[in-house]
């Protein structure tokens, strides 16, 4: 292999961590996979570093000892509220015959320079497209010649101090962070096609605290919102209205939660019994599948429902040609696509991850978007950091795929 990446997703729920290796002419191949529950991680946001890094450091030990590598480096997500985007553009002068990597950079720097509220910097600088004398339309300026370099772009900005209390976490863990890259940036670099993104596309990643929106259109992106809503308040709603552990509601939610039932075609389920204990350790015998749906199905629209106000809010829902993709955690909930299809009224389906070698299984969860974009885009990066990852023995795909197997089950 020609180099090794490593991807950490940092959720609110669970931090994962997945090992990548990169041969040239053929497809990423997962070798690793790290789980460990998130401590300290509150709506994908450090609120307790020691325990944040505790909870990092195990999911990278457990990934290094089943990819058989010792991790020196990650690409790794960031989450929360705070992200946004804006609308930029810079101009700069070619400083050759023709334009280079170089130029580029100076134009994204200079269409860096906005006023931005303190505390807040530039995460990503999305380019939409390039501007030579005036000429627009231009996607790959390097190797052009012209004598002015333009560009508009879309900016994700967010705060400062989040990112540099993630970055303290992972010099904790004792690994170096090659790129931050935001959490819906990293689904949809698993789950979206060129073709999705030129039409006109909504990638919702829906995860435990919280629910990334991401527009694209014309090939690029051009709007990002975060909301601090998501799956774990789906667990609230059921521990609260049954006075159970946040545990119990958790696995209530995840083997008889649903979007929605119909009565013609549900009418056996809807009465099936669920025992539920209390926190009093009394026993429940009252609760259904049906009363279980009747306490979730208000928060599961209230979200799909700020999604569409955050549609409408992008000015294109309207020209959305491939419609919406659900991927995170709460995107396995059964049914959810054809409510949000109701709700939203645009075509809906669940993101597939696209361009790994993996296990069928984990190529189908939507859960795992995040973490499998964060890899897809680092396996594409010119840079150093895939190199300093060190193989012990090379083992690919099926030499461990038993024991990824062994680790699904406890996502």
């Amino acid at each position: 292999m020609d180099k090794l990446v490593v991807a950490l997703d940092v959720g609110s729920h669970r931090v994962r961590a997945l090992v990548v290796g990169v041969s040239h002419g053929e497809q990423p191949e997962v070798l690793g996979l790290g789980n460990a529950p998130s401590k300290g991680i509150s709506r994908s946001m450090v609120v307790d570093i020691e325990a944040a890094t505790r909870a990092i450091e195990r999911a990278i030990n457990q990934c290094a000892e089943m990819g058989q590598c010792r991790i020196s480096s990650v690409t790794c997500n960031l989450g929360g509220s705070h992200l946004a985007t804006h609308d930029s553009e810079g101009a700069v002068p070619v400083s050759g015959d023709e334009i280079t990597p170089i130029d580029v950079e100076r134009v994204y720097d200079a269409a860096r320079a906005i006023v931005l509220p303190p505390g807040q910097t530039v995460v990503k600088v999305v380019p939409r497209q390039f501007l030579i004398d005036g000429q627009a339309g231009i996607l790959v300026p390097v190797g052009m010649s012209g004598v002015r370099l333009a560009a508009n772009v879309t900016l994700v900005t967010g705060s400062q101090a989040t990112a540099r209390n993630l970055k303290k976490c992972l010099t904790g863990a004792g690994v170096e962070c090659d790129q931050l890259l935001p959490s819906g940036l990293a689904a949809a670099a698993a789950c979206l096609s060129d073709a999705d993104k030129d039409l006109g596309v909504c990638l919702v990643d829906i995860g435990g605290g919280t629910t990334d929106v991401a527009v694209f259109k014309e090939g690029a992106l051009r709007y990002m919102a975060v909301l601090p809503v998501a799956g774990e308040h789906l667990t609230k709603d059921l521990a609260v209205a049954a006075h159970i552990s946040a545990p119990d509601a958790e696995r209530i939610k995840c083997e008889f939660g649903t979007a929605y039932l119909d009565p013609d075609i549900d009418a056996a389920r809807m009465e099936e019994p669920i025992p539920v204990r209390r926190v009093d350790g009394t026993q429940s015998a009252d609760w259904s599948r049906r009363l279980v749906v009747d306490y979730m199905q208000p928060r599961v629209r209230e979200i799909l429902e700020m999604v569409g106000e955050q549609i409408s809010a992008s000015g294109l829902g309207e020209v959305l040609g491939a419609g919406v993709v659900l991927t995170g955690g709460t995107a396995r909930l059964e049914r959810i696509a054809p409510l949000a299809k109701s709700i939203l009224g645009l075509p809906v389906r669940l993101g597939q991850i696209q361009g790994l070698a993996a296990d069928a299984k984990f190529l189908s969860d939507p859960g795992m978007a995040g973490l499998a974009g964060l890899a897809l885009h680092a396996s594409t990066q010119d840079s150093e950091g895939g190199r300093r990852q060190r193989s012990r023995q090379g083992e690919g795909w099926s030499g461990i795929g038993a024991s990824l197997k062994k680790l699904f089950k406890q996502f």
